[in-house]
């Protein structure tokens, strides 16, 4: 995999490491899955509904083929200062 990220176990060891966005609306969940050099986007409910939807999407998606070992890291993008 060239010019990806890669999660170093040691100075010899690494595996690849695929990173998924969920930006958190009140009414939905924006996603974004980087694997490789490829990224999948989709939008789900914010509900209990949405999220079994989201798991079940993940799930078609990854582990990506050939890549069994690859770590998932995800994050929220930061959206602003709470009053």
């Amino acid at each position: 995999m060239r010019g990806g990220r890669w999660l170093w176990i040691n100075a010899r060891k690494r595996i690849a490491m695929d990173i998924l966005e969920i930006d958190v609306c009140k009414q939905r969940l924006d996603v974004a899955l980087l694997f490789g050099k490829r990224c999948r986007q989709a939008v789900f409910a914010n509900t209990e509904v949405g999220f079994g939807e989201l798991l079940r999407w993940l799930g078609q998606h990854r582990p990506a083929p050939g890549r069994p070992s690859a770590c998932l890291h995800g994050g929220q993008p930061a959206t602003g200062g709470l009053m």
